[in-house]
């Protein structure tokens, strides 16, 4: 891990303690405005209800337009649908593609005809082609889906102008929703009762032993702690990875720590993987992810 963003890690951490944890969680507002978007869909092409209702999932972005990435390029926020539930939010990013109206805003919805394109989507490495087209929709106009490897692309311009986005090299970023990485089985089976007293004795000893700059010996302690039910136990190890405190600095790692964590109700390991997902890359989010969900092995049941 590349060691230049340390320090600026130290610094958002120290912020954390200071932050309205109110904030935290999950965007209702964006998932609301989604949902507007769909209707929206619907509304101009009741073709498009079909759509919505069969196939696998859906990303939606209410806006992508010109912005933050310079001349030549998009951007959208939106959120992704699986089996008409929100799963997680997503970022769209285009660059050098011409946009031919001039900057116009349009919304955009990327359709997954079956599981397996769906988790593609969802590894977090996501790209379309070079010949990847959408369908503008109209009032009246065909919306006949068109899947190339169980994916359609729909554009709605603002207005209802008849105009057929280029989405020709999109990329995506996944970032599932808190707690998604657990499996059904794992949500609703039954916790055993932990040694509370004991995992928060041991939590105890783990920060002396950290201030002290005994580093293995609060890991070691925080682990165990974190074994018998301690959630507080594992945020601390996702700092320690994070800050690289007696440990090489990985954010995969620290990433997966605070993933179980905010899994289990922590909400500043919410804030704090929401940071590590801003300075990674797809790849390292991902690896974060299949991690944390052997941790939830762990920790979580």
């Amino acid at each position: 891990m590349n060691m230049r963003f340390s320090a600026g890690f130290v610094v958002l951490f120290l912020s954390l303690a200071a932050a309205d944890l109110a904030a935290a969680g999950w965007d209702s507002k964006r998932e609301r405005a989604a949902l507007a978007t769909i209707e929206e869909f619907k509304d101009t092409n009741r073709k498009m209800v079909r759509l919505f209702s069969e196939t696998w999932g859906y990303a939606v972005f209410p806006n992508v337009g010109k912005g933050g990435i310079g001349i030549g390029g998009a951007y959208g926020r939106g959120v992704v649908f699986e089996k008409g539930t929100a799963i997680g939010t997503t970022k769209l990013y285009q660059v050098s593609i011409g946009l031919q109206f001039g900057g116009q805003a349009y919304s955009e919805v990327v359709f997954f005809q079956h599981k397996t394109a769906m988790d593609k989507f969802k590894a977090g490495n996501f790209k379309l082609g070079a010949q990847a087209s959408a369908v503008a929709v109209t009032a009246g106009a065909s919306a006949d889906a068109s899947f190339h490897n169980g994916v359609a692309i729909f554009t709605l311009v603002k207005g209802g102008l008849m105009y057929e986005a280029s989405v020709s090299g999109q990329k995506f970023n996944f970032y599932p929703r808190e707690g998604a990485f657990v499996t059904a089985a794992a949500a609703t089976a039954p916790q055993p009762e932990k040694d509370t007293l004991s995992a928060a004795t041991g939590y105890d000893s783990a920060k002396l032993a950290s201030a002290a700059g005994r580093y293995e010996e609060a890991r070691s302690q925080w682990l165990e702690s974190a074994r018998q039910g301690h959630v507080e136990s594992l945020y601390e190890l996702g700092k320690m990875f994070g800050e690289g405190h007696g440990v090489l600095q990985d954010f995969v790692t620290a990433h997966a720590y605070f993933n179980v964590a905010a899994a289990k109700g922590h909400k500043q390991a919410v804030q704090a993987r929401q940071i590590l997902d801003d300075m990674m890359s797809n790849e390292e989010r991902a690896e974060a992810r299949k991690r944390a969900a052997e941790y939830w092995k762990t920790f979580g049941e």
